[in-house]
């Protein structure tokens, strides 16, 4: 699941900083029009593709810092959220995938993010796991 998310956010992620070329850091390419209209079409495709598991995304964007955040559709109990957080947290595949992402967005932006972040909330809002690289 992870792998098909983070292929519709990072192929259109590439459109977002490719917009950017010869700005300072991610988030003004972040918080430009384009860049706006670039993530909100991200937002959109991943619901229509994953709504059955996720409400809602957001990536927000600080200086070169990005976070995406993934907010699960189901209002689960603790111990299903333990067991969630349990496997995310024994996913080996992190660094690879945030590494790729770093690339990524370097080779069509020409800045480097400083770190990613990815974030997975409960449907009431509490985190339940974060990774950051």
């Amino acid at each position: 699941m992870k792998k098909n998310v983070m292929k519709v956010v990072a192929a259109a992620l590439i459109c977002v900083f490719l917009v950017g070329c010869g700005v300072s850091n991610l988030e003004a390419v972040m918080n430009s029009a384009a860049g706006k209209a670039e993530v909100e079409k991200v937002r959109t495709e991943l619901l229509e593709q994953f709504g059955d598991v996720y409400s809602d995304y957001a990536l927000e964007c600080t200086e070169n810092d990005l976070v995406y955040k993934y907010y699960y559709t189901a209002d689960y109990d603790a111990e299903m959220l333990a067991q969630i957080k349990e496997a995310l947290a024994a996913d080996t595949s992190w660094s690879s995938t945030i590494a790729g992402v770093k690339d990524e967005i370097e080779k069509s932006s020409k800045i480097r993010p400083t770190s990613v972040t990815f974030a997975y909330y409960s449907a009431s809002g509490e985190e339940v796991f974060s990774v950051t690289e």
